[in-house]
């Protein structure tokens, strides 16, 4: 199934106090079948991958958040390539990178706001 990797594993550590509250997270993704026909007309895959993630937040008021948030910060690469040639009965073929770093490091900052209970 496109998109789908056999094994996943996600470990999440996070602390919430008063005003103040923290998330860090570890992905790890075995590779997986990207598209069965892509614009080359061979299968697609992606590579095994990690990735780091972390988030702080500070209530600045009931109702006010600020947070800043960074997304793969160790800007593991993701690379995608396709099969192409004859595959051997040893299950080896060529392939052929198609793409590399889909996924670079991102950081973000921003203000949440509640308008009715608090945030």
């Amino acid at each position: 199934v496109p998109g789908l990797s056999e094994n996943t594993t996600n470990m999440v550590l996070f602390y919430e106090k008063d005003k103040i509250s923290t998330r860090v997270a570890w992905n790890k993704r075995e590779g997986f079948l990207t598209q069965v026909q892509s614009f080359r007309g061979n299968p697609q895959y992606t590579s095994d991958y990690w990735q780091l993630d972390a988030g702080f937040s500070f209530n600045i008021t009931d109702k006010i958040s600020s947070l800043v948030e960074g997304i793969n910060l160790t800007n593991e690469s993701v690379d995608q390539y396709n099969i192409v040639g004859p595959v051997s009965k040893k299950g080896t073929s060529s392939s052929s990178a198609t793409a590399d770093d889909a996924c670079r490091r991102a950081f973000a900052l921003g203000c949440r706001a509640g308008l009715g209970s608090a945030v």
